[in-house]
């Protein structure tokens, strides 16, 4: 009769690495660390989203202080080079282009805002949407001053010559084209961008 002996190994217990398998997911504060990724919770999100909206805020605000400051400077330097009569002349044309601007805008700069964040458009599409729009809608207010050029100037404009109206004029498209590209990156969240944008403003 044969003699039969039995041997029992110990087990061998094996990584997940050894095994090619993904190692289990490892807490680390907020956040899941599985193999290279790193999943946050979405309370963590919630608090990056908060921290990025209070620093776009503070930029925004201190941008707000620096125009404003840059503005009066401007003002003093203009109003003591020009005087009096020729510094109301210019206070006039520039609101014309500002005031044609406002009217003109169509609530597009809004809906560029909603269309971009919420994704229901292209960034392309939205970009060429805005620019004809823009170019269309200077060039109808160009022909318009154009025409009714003699009676504005009796009227609400007095102190501007025809040059200097129809020079402004055609001033409009290309803020209403400036506008709607802030109004994008807006949309992108593009602050720093959007801030270093208007911080030209008074210079010009």
């Amino acid at each position: 009769m044969p003699f039969v002996v039995t041997v029992q190994l110990p087990e061998r217990k094996c990584s997940a690495a050894n095994q090619g398998l993904e190692p289990p997911p490892v807490s680390k504060g907020r956040c899941l660390i599985r193999g290279t990724a790193r999943t946050c919770s979405g309370e963590t999100q919630d608090l990056l989203f908060e921290m990025k909206f209070f620093l776009n805020v503070l930029k925004t605000f201190g941008t707000e202080l620096l125009i404003a400051l840059l503005s009066f400077f401007t003002g003093v330097v203009t109003a003591r080079l020009l005087g009096p009569k020729d510094q109301g002349v210019l206070s006039l044309a520039i609101a014309v282009p500002i005031t044609l601007t406002f009217i003109s805008n169509l609530g597009l700069a809004q809906a560029n805002i909603y269309f971009i964040g919420r994704k229901r458009g292209s960034l392309v599409d939205i970009t060429a949407n805005s620019f004809a729009v823009a170019l269309s809608i200077g060039l109808v207010i160009i022909i318009a001053i154009y025409l009714f050029q003699g009676y504005v100037l009796k009227t609400v404009l007095r102190g501007l010559d025809s040059a200097s109206l129809m020079l402004v004029s055609c001033v409009v498209p290309l803020m209403l084209v400036d506008r709607y590209l802030l109004s994008i990156l807006e949309g992108l969240n593009q602050f720093g961008l959007f801030n270093l944008r208007r911080l030209l403003t008074p210079l010009l």
